[in-house]
C-alpha cells in the first residue's frame, strides 16, 4: 500500500543513520511516495509498538529503499531520552551532554571575542599556538592564556560588579549546549609571543563564566598546585562573558591564567 506525504516527516530518523549511513542537510519541503508494508519494530528481540508523543501509534514505512522508524520509539526502547531543539534542528539520545572523551563540535578560543575589556593597560591575551604545562605536568596545545599586570584597585576594571582585572566574551549564538575546558596557572608556558616565559603565579585567580549576565559557573581560588576542570551549560547563551579576577594579597602580582581544551558541544 503507497500513500503520497507532502512536508517534511517530524520525529522519523531514516535507517541509514542508525546502521552506518549518511545524511544531507536539507531544508525545505517536497512531495514524497512512501509505502507501508505492516513493517515490525523489534528491540532487543521484544516487539514495540511506536508511539508519537501523543501515544497514537505510528507506523513505520519504505521510501527509497530505506525504512523510516520514529525515533523517540526507537530511543526510548532502548532506554535512552529522546529531546528535540527547535532552536538548532537537533535531535539528541541520551542527553546532551558529552561523555568525556566526545569530540567538540567546535573550540572556544577558535570564535573571534567580541569584547575584551582591560583592567590595566599591559593586560593581554595569547592564543596558545604552542604549549602549556602546568603544575601537574599536564601538557595543553589548545586554548587562550590571558596575563594581567597586577591585583591593585588601579588594575581593576571600573565599575565592574565583580572587581575583575579582565572580562572577554563570546558570541555563542544559542547554538552550544555545553562548554567544557580547564583552568589552570601554568607552570612553563612555550607558545608564539611568550616562548619560554616562566609565569609569574604567586598568587590565586577566580574566573567566572557568564551567559547574558547570568552567572553560569565559578572556578575559585585557582592557584598554582590545583588545576579546575569544568563543565557548563551554555544552552540558550547568546553571549559567554569570562572575567579573570586575581586575588588581592599582593598590589604587585602579575599573572598568566590558562583556559585550555575549550571544548564546545551541541
Amino acid at each position: 500500500m503507497k500513500h503520497r506525504i507532502q512536508g517534511i516527516v517530524i520525529g522519523f530518523i531514516i535507517s541509514g543513520i542508525l546502521f552506518g549511513g549518511g545524511a544531507l542537510a536539507l531544508n525545505g519541503t517536497r512531495n514524497i511516495e512512501v509505502t507501508y508494508k505492516d513493517i515490525k519494530l523489534y528491540v532487543k528481540g521484544a516487539l514495540i509498538t511506536p508511539k508519537d508523543g501523543n501515544n497514537n501509534a505510528i507506523e513505520p514505512f519504505l521510501y527509497n529503499g530505506t525504512t523510516y522508524l520514529p525515533i523517540r520509539a526507537v530511543g526510548q526502547a532502548l532506554g535512552e531520552d529522546v529531546e528535540w531543539v527547535s532552536q538548532t534542528n537537533s535531535v539528541y539520545i541520551g542527553g546532551r551532554t558529552p561523555t568525556a572523551s566526545g569530540t567538540p563540535d567546535s573550540y572556544l578560543n577558535d570564535i573571534q571575542y567580541t569584547n575584551f575589556i582591560r583592567g590595566w593597560s599591559t593586560d593581554s591575551i595569547y592564543q596558545i599556538d604552542g604549549t602549556v604545562i602546568d603544575h601537574l605536568n599536564n601538557v595543553y596545545d589548545n586554548g587562550i592564556i590571558v596575563f594581567t599586570s597586577g591585583d591593585g584597585s588601579n588594575n581593576r576594571i571600573a565599575g565592574d560588579c565583580d572587581n575583575a582585572n579582565v572580562t572577554l566574551s563570546y558570541p555563542l549564538n544559542s547554538q552550544y549546549w555545553t562548554l567544557k575546558g580547564t583552568v589552570s596557572l601554568p607552570k612553563s608556558i612555550d607558545i608564539a609571543g611568550l616562548s619560554r616565559l616562566t609565569p609569574n603565579n604567586n598568587s590565586t585567580v577566580d574566573v567566572l563564566f557568564y551567559g547574558d549576565g547570568r552567572i553560569l559557573h565559578r572556578a575559585m581560588n585557582i592557584n598554582s598546585t590545583y588545576s579546575h576542570d569544568f563543565s557548563i551549560d551554555v544552552s540558550n547563551v547568546n553571549t559567554l562573558t569570562i572575567k579573570v579576577i586575581g586575588a588581592t594579597t599582593n598590589t604587585s602580582t602579575s599573572r598568566h591564567t590558562a583556559l585550555t581544551n575549550l571544548g564546545l558541544y551541541r
